[in-house]
């Protein structure tokens, strides 16, 4: 697992995009959720397939399970963009809790690691 000290000391290392593939889902209120895809994440934001009413909640929370690890992540997230090009919308996190910042952090770092030949 990895510590608070050394989160912070690679926080900047993983801004950079790695490719997911795996179901997030946007939970907008206790009767109203949907599951969509991730295409890519990183330790301060999440793409996911765009949909056509993307932008009209603010703020939702994500569900997802990180793929390979089993870990749950839940987090509340921003809408910050949405590109019809790209077929993404980035979801800023807004807030994670610290356990579930370090799950992230383990997953990004492991798929960040080239594979041993």
């Amino acid at each position: 697992m990895v510590s608070a000290a050394q989160l912070h000391t690679r926080h900047e290392h993983f801004r950079q995009d790695v490719l997911a593939d795996f179901s997030v889902e946007q939970i907008f209120s206790a009767n109203h959720s949907r599951t969509i895809r991730a295409m890519h994440v990183n330790s301060r934001e999440i793409a996911v397939e765009r949909m056509p009413d993307d932008g009209t909640h603010r703020y939702l929370w994500l569900a997802f399970t990180l793929p390979g690890t089993g870990e749950e992540i839940r987090a509340l997230a921003e809408f910050t963009r949405s590109c019809e090009k790209s077929n993404r919308t980035h979801l800023r996190f807004k807030h994670l809790f610290p356990d579930f910042r370090a799950k992230l952090e383990n997953f990004l770092a492991m798929s960040a690691e080239p594979s041993p030949a």
